[in-house]
């Protein structure tokens, strides 16, 4: 079995609502990830990220071709956010998952995407962008609040070489305020459960947004 999950404050990561712990979180994930741990812990406090400075980053974190990996935190008290921004941030999520991720937990955590703090976003903003070719994605007791685009986008590949994101079970969490969509469910995406979950105060589109590609 894996071994267990990396605690981001053993990586500098402070929680205290100001500072920037991007990079020291990002630090934890990719050792998680080298080392073959578990996953990363977050303990009780508010991470504010700001955003990824690689060329076209569209993320603060990102989980990159990850495998049997959590990212657990301790409920409603543990909180990741985008950080303020006076600068245009179309295309600017908390979490990303890339690279065909599989098996991965995101769980008792607060998502939020600092809708508020955001001088000039678009409806790119996503809580967890998920993206093709993810398989085996479990989120439970989460809350996914604020973001200026999704609480959670889904987004699968179609087309001629599909890469669908595939076994999706959503339980037990909350998507509140959040300004697009509570959850987006886009191209290609097979196998979804929504569970035991609330959506409320949903701003301009649909709670649980379906737009499915031929």
């Amino acid at each position: 079995g894996r071994s267990p999950v990396l605690n981001v404050k053993d990586f500098g990561a402070v929680g205290d609502g100001v500072t920037d712990d991007r990079e020291a979180i990002q630090l934890a994930v990719d050792t998680a990830q080298t080392s073959a741990k578990g996953g990363v812990f977050f303990p009780a406090g508010t991470y504010r990220v700001g955003r990824a400075t690689s060329a076209g980053a569209r993320w603060s974190i990102e989980l990159r071709g990850s495998r049997d990996f959590s990212v657990v935190g301790e409920g409603s008290r543990a909180v990741v956010q985008l950080a303020n921004s006076s600068a245009p941030t179309g295309d600017w999520h908390v979490f990303v998952l890339l690279k065909q991720c599989q098996r991965i937990t995101f769980r008792d955590l607060v998502i939020d995407g600092n809708r508020q703090g955001l001088a000039a976003p678009d409806e790119q903003s996503h809580g967890i962008e998920v993206e093709s070719g993810t398989e085996d994605l479990t989120i439970d007791r989460c809350t996914f609040q604020n973001c200026f685009g999704d609480g959670m986008r889904l987004l699968g590949q179609g087309g001629a070489e599909p890469q669908p994101v595939r076994r999706v079970r959503i339980t037990n969490s909350l998507f509140k305020d959040n300004k697009r969509s509570g959850l987006g469910v886009q191209r290609a995406v097979e196998q979804l459960v929504v569970s035991h979950c609330h959506f409320e105060g949903t701003v301009s589109d649909a709670d649980i947004d379906f737009e499915p590609t031929g």
